[in-house]
């Protein structure tokens, strides 16, 4: 089992189903911890979430919440199970903690059915049923893991414009 990455690293593995079994165990320790705080879905997105994906070994976790007055509250709880709020790293709609050093998780805590939302889960769902853009998406991010080894940010950003090009023609194509 290959889970979790030091700090900037940036390493992609070949698919492994314990991804799943992480997710539902760590999605278990959040409904518990946020008992409280009103969420409306917690969902296991990024490519550890899609089947037969390469991906960087870390589970990525949407929480949507009812409201974005709710993210100050979210993050204090999610802080007792571990969580470390990184504020350079979201901005006004998303807020991004990490879990683990090496980090094992990510916690991306948006409005539920924002724009942000639909976007992230869009992009979950073209992975999971088109082929032909999973293997472009594949070798993309297996090429950026050997340009950028140690530099998640330049990863990250060189990934952005393959993902928003993927979500603009999914845009263009609903409004036929």
């Amino acid at each position: 089992m290959v889970i979790g990455l030091k700090k900037d690293q940036v390493e992609v593995v070949s698919y492994d189903p314990i991804w799943r079994n992480a997710f539902i165990l760590e999605k278990y320790f959040i409904e518990h911890t946020l008992n409280e705080v009103p969420f409306v879905s917690i969902c296991h997105i990024g490519s550890t979430s899609v089947l037969g994906l390469s991906a960087k070994p870390i589970i990525d976790i949407l929480i949507g919440l009812n409201s974005n007055t709710h993210m100050i509250r979210t993050i204090n709880q999610l802080d007792h199970i571990g969580y470390n709020y990184l504020p350079e790293l979201g901005d006004k709609s998303r807020r991004f903690l990490g879990k683990g050093d090496p980090c094992i998780y990510h916690v991306h805590l948006v409005e539920h059915n924002s724009d942000q939302w639909r976007r992230i889960v869009t992009f979950r769902n073209t992975l999971r049923v088109n082929q032909a853009i999973r293997l472009q998406y594949q070798r993309l991010k297996v090429r950026l893991a050997e340009l950028y080894p140690v530099s998640r940010l330049l990863y990250l950003e060189a990934k952005s414009t393959f993902i928003n090009h993927v979500l603009d023609n999914q845009s263009s194509d609903e409004s036929h």
